[in-house]
């Protein structure tokens, strides 16, 4: 009879070299970007650019959170079973961390939202300005991969503090790779929402304000290809636009608007610094 374990030699029990004893340490994590479980920059440079980045932001493969207020370390320690000659390990260290931060309501609800979904790999990056990452064996870089995301309960500001919530991260084994960026990444944001108001709608004149979801600021800057008005065939209607006016009032003029039309952001907007897209599409109803 032959016994056969492939668990014997596994991969990885090769040793490496230790090389000298002065040590390059990455800094603490200051914020984070999720990532799709798909999503791979193409090589470390692509990893390191900020035109790559904002390419993956506007498409919606990675989002970028918040500044991290507090950490600390939330391991699941190996299990050892002690046996009557040696030790042996029966269960797996799990690396772990709880980040806690500083929210408001919405972008509370906007952390949430992330819990169980696609997005199940993180690129982490620190005071120093260095990308927490993992380099594959052909040079692509994915973010590090996360067992599970959780985000606690939002907590109400206390007499001396503000509001706060806590995200509990898990990680699956991973090969930690560090670079540094191209460009400053601890101001990095991500996408706004926005709110589309209607002010006023009739056959040829359609008003509307666009607001920042959280601030309520009004939003000044969007051109005529930002927007879109469809049918409610969902054909597009051939408009002229009008800038806003100083109370952030845009005017979208046409022919034959009815009800059931809808006017919406054209995806994802990309501004110089800045990137917004809408909440909804804007529902409209003739006055």
């Amino acid at each position: 009879m032959t016994v056969v374990n492939e668990v014997c030699g596994a991969e990885g029990s090769k040793t490496k070299n230790t090389g000298g004893k002065k040590q390059r340490l990455e800094g603490a994590v200051r914020t984070y970007a999720l990532a799709k479980g798909n999503f791979t920059f193409e090589s470390i440079k692509d990893a390191k650019s900020k035109e790559k980045w904002d390419e993956a932001k506007q498409n919606k493969d990675i989002v970028i959170f918040y500044d991290i207020e507090e950490l600390e370390v939330n391991n699941r320690e190996e299990q050892i079973t002690e046996g009557r000659y040696s030790d042996y390990k029966s269960k797996d260290a799990i690396k772990g961390v709880n980040y806690t931060h500083y929210l408001s309501s919405c972008s509370y609800e906007a952390l949430k939202s992330f819990e169980s979904s696609e997005y199940n790999r993180v690129f982490r990056i620190t005071e120093n300005n260095e990308l927490l990452c993992v380099v594959k064996d052909d040079g692509k870089v994915q973010g590090e991969p996360l067992n599970s995301f959780l985000v606690g309960i939002r907590n109400d500001a206390p007499a001396d503090g503000v509001p706060n919530c806590q995200v509990m991260l898990k990680f699956n084994p991973y090969k930690l790779s560090v670079l540094k960026p191209e460009f400053d990444m601890s101001d990095y944001e991500g996408i706004y929402d926005v709110r589309l108001e209607l002010v006023s709608a009739t056959a040829t004149s359609i008003k509307f304000k666009a607001m920042a979801v959280c601030s309520c600021n009004a939003i000044k800057s969007f051109e005529e290809s930002n927007v879109v008005v469809k049918d409610a065939s969902g054909a597009v209607e051939t408009v002229s636009f009008v800038s806003p006016d100083p109370d952030g009032v845009y005017e979208i003029t046409g022919t034959d608007f009815a009800n059931g039309y809808e006017l919406d952001l054209d995806g994802v907007i990309a501004q110089t610094e800045i990137m917004y897209e809408s909440e909804a599409p804007l529902s409209i109803q003739l006055d």
